[in-house]
């Protein structure tokens, strides 16, 4: 049977109480710190991150939020992390490294034993190989043996491979979609310029003939109705002119080049029309290193990308953050990449649309605006810029899309 990682996390979970008698069990994985550009947002406790990085929760048996984040720094799970060694708690309500012990006491926990997610040769966090914790809870005092340490450890093992097999195969598959985009787009590229220089020559003439018919016909400039029709005429075979060329922007070939995002941003956020209920903020882009994209197209995403969360939000008002920071790749830690964050206080986006809300068939039908068709489009732009796009939850309510976009500089 072939299990997805978060099934085979469940699995371990439940496998790690049963045979080590416990009530809750939670997999933690390191939320790598920015290395440049803005850091994570706090969780919603209100916990702000050092440098060293959180734990985020990706998997639990309890009443655990599920996006509940601890630090690394002085915590009782980043001390399993820092050392890459098992780790005791007899009594978490009396622990001091217990950063929130409401939690403690809400879901009644009280004895606790944590093991560190280690790459599969074991190499401790001081060489960059601590990947995590797996962590088990039981809400009466109780001790843990070193059998109990060493089950629970070899579990965690389990955990890296299927966390690592789900990377290599996530990266695997993008590869292979980023190859049929650009077999694809270089078709459409084609057939796009033929039908654009067609659209030129068949639309084009239509000023020229309006204008012409003006001029041997002055009397026609009596007639208010008449002339007002020749204006409209005019100006949509202009309009139609004008689309056919903004819309190559996406089929014609790319340039890639080291491109500025917080220009793109910038050129992006000047055509937009933001409501005065819609507040629109930027941070961390100025420092980011030049991306490798096409210039023209990376501001379609970001202009696509920031239009719909501002859709979003034209009923109620709130609040977009456009965010950038540069992490390592989760695979491979010597890899980087340049994080852009768009993400909106409201509705959010149901979960069941999430995996296809990417597809170009993918309709909506009025529950949320300007999805669809041109996310297709805005990811089709990333993948041809070698990077990645994904939808999720925003920590403070609503939607966040990540785009990730390799960086022009080699990773040191």
């Amino acid at each position: 049977t072939s299990y997805s990682a978060d099934e085979l996390y469940a699995l371990l979970i439940d496998r790690a109480c049963d045979l080590i008698n416990a009530d809750h069990g939670a997999i933690w994985e390191i939320e790598a710190p920015a290395i440049a550009g803005a850091a994570p947002p706090p969780d919603e406790a209100g916990t702000a991150y050092e440098a060293e990085g959180v734990l985020r929760l990706r998997a639990s048996s309890g009443a655990i939020p599920p996006r509940y984040r601890v630090p690394v720094a002085g915590s009782f799970l980043g001390a399993v992390v820092s050392s890459g060694r098992p780790a005791i708690s007899l009594d978490l309500r009396l622990d001091d490294r217990v950063l929130h012990p409401d939690l403690v006491l809400r879901m009644g926990l009280v004895s606790a034993l944590a093991v560190p997610l280690l790459t599969p040769n074991g190499a401790a966090r001081s060489s960059g190989a601590a990947r995590g914790v797996f962590s088990v809870y039981t809400t009466t005092a109780r001790t843990f043996s070193d059998w109990d340490a060493r089950l629970l450890a070899c579990l965690a093992n389990y955990a890296v491979i299927a966390r690592e097999q789900a990377q290599s195969l996530a990266q695997l598959q993008q590869a292979r979609e980023q190859q049929a985009v650009a077999e694809t787009f270089a078709v459409l590229g084609d057939i796009a310029a033929n039908l654009l220089h067609r659209v030129n020559n068949l639309v084009g003439v239509i000023p020229v003939h309006v204008q012409g018919i003006v001029d041997k016909r002055p009397a026609l400039q009596a007639d208010g109705y008449v002339t007002a029709a020749l204006r409209e005429i005019e100006d949509s075979a202009r309009a139609v002119m004008e689309a056919a060329r903004e819309s190559m922007a996406y089929l014609r070939p790319l340039r890639l080049q080291a491109t500025s995002v917080a220009a793109c941003c910038g050129a992006a956020l000047s055509r937009l029309a933001i409501p005065a209920t819609v507040t629109v903020s930027t941070a961390g882009l100025d420092s980011l290193p030049p991306a490798i994209a096409g210039e023209e197209q990376l501001r379609l995403v970001l202009f696509n990308l920031i239009e719909n969360a501002v859709d979003a939000l034209a009923d109620q008002g709130g609040r977009v953050a456009v965010s950038g920071r540069v992490v390592a790749d989760g695979l491979d830690r010597a890899r980087r990449w340049i994080e852009i964050t768009v993400a909106d206080d409201g509705p959010g986006i149901p979960a069941e649309m999430r995996e296809r809300i990417f597809d170009p068939e993918f309709s909506t039908k009025g529950s949320i605006k300007k999805l669809g068709f041109g996310l297709w489009w805005t990811k089709s732009l990333v993948q041809r810029f070698g990077g990645s796009i994904a939808v999720g939850d925003n920590a403070g309510g609503g939607s966040v899309f990540t785009v990730r976009l390799p960086p022009a500089e080699p990773s040191p």
